[in-house]
């Protein structure tokens, strides 16, 4: 066996060295490749945690809230207790199931609303309240701070009373129109004057006699947007009788609900009575209006949806 030489020794110690250093130049260049994909990724994150959380801020609290409590709130403060949307009717469950879910995916930058009835009645607003127009406070205060503007018309029968309170809130909402919601001219003149564009969200609250009830969703359902909402409040006039909202002046009529909900006093069908009608249709998957996909019944409320 021979001897390993001096010379020998020293290119093996050499190409070890050279072996030794090209394993730590590999690991010192794949550590860092790793450091800065972290570091990007980190980066990545943070920026859209950052772009989330600055679209969330542009949404209201009662919004993003998954329960409807804060909207409930939201409306007594609005309206300055001026509304009964969300105290004996609790309507802000209802709404907060329709308008959140359509405000969190819209791309609109408005919603389109319009509400039929401010609420002018013979003692100056609603029952047991002196002024009118609560629920339009509340509407405008609920987008306060949401980056969709709303563009909110309301329609009120009593057009002194509607003329007096604009006066009195300018700014709240876009326009008050004076009309008749058992009108097909007063209604098409609304929507024409209001942009005659189609609403995202129509609600119902006014007179709450059945014929004006099913009248006024007969001829208003066609003026929704595609993956909009009809609402028909204070369904709940199709069991029971009290004054209709007929402006200022009391008329003496009534809604004229009877206990089987199903007729009026002077044998009329009720609002109650035809949303059972147009809900068998959609049983059998048959729209009973164009679009229309769903049809739901809630307190002392109905909403009717169309696709998107």
């Amino acid at each position: 066996m021979k001897l390993m030489t001096s010379k020998n020794f020293l290119l093996i110690m050499l190409l070890a060295s050279l072996f030794m250093a090209m394993l730590l130049i590999h690991g010192v260049v794949k550590d860092s490749a790793i450091q800065q994909q972290t570091f990007t990724s980190g980066v990545t994150e943070r920026n859209e945690g950052r772009a989330i959380s600055g679209c969330l801020s542009n949404i209201p609290e009662w919004v993003r809230d998954p329960h409807s409590d804060t909207l409930g709130r939201e409306f007594m403060i609005g309206s300055g207790g001026l509304t009964d949307k969300s105290t004996s009717h609790k309507y802000q469950i209802m709404y907060h199931r329709y308008m959140s879910p359509f405000l969190m995916r819209s791309v609109k930058p408005k919603f389109r609303m319009l509400e039929i009835g401010l609420g002018c009645g013979p003692t100056g607003g609603m029952a047991n309240q002196a002024k009118p127009g609560g629920s339009t406070l509340a509407w405008k205060h609920l987008f306060l701070s949401s980056s969709v503007e709303l563009d909110l018309h309301v329609m009120e029968y009593d057009a002194e009373c509607a003329s007096k309170w604009e006066k009195e809130n300018p700014g709240i909402a876009t326009k008050v129109h004076s009309g008749d919601a058992s009108s097909t001219h007063d209604m098409d003149q609304v929507y024409h004057s209001s942009g005659g564009l189609p609403f995202d969200m129509i609600i119902d609250d006014a007179s709450h006699l059945n014929e004006h009830q099913i009248f006024t969703f007969l001829h208003m359902i066609k003026y929704v947007s595609k993956g909009g909402f009809y609402v028909i409040e204070d369904i709940h006039s199709s069991c029971r009788s009290w004054n209709a909202n007929t402006g200022t002046t009391y008329t003496g009529a009534k809604v004229q609900g009877t206990d089987g909900c199903m007729e009026t006093q002077t044998g009329y069908s009720t609002i109650f009575s035809k949303l059972v009608e147009w809900q068998k249709s959609l049983v059998i998957q048959k729209s009973p209006f164009p679009d229309v996909t769903s049809i739901e019944i809630g307190f002392q409320a109905a909403v009717i949806s169309k696709e998107y």
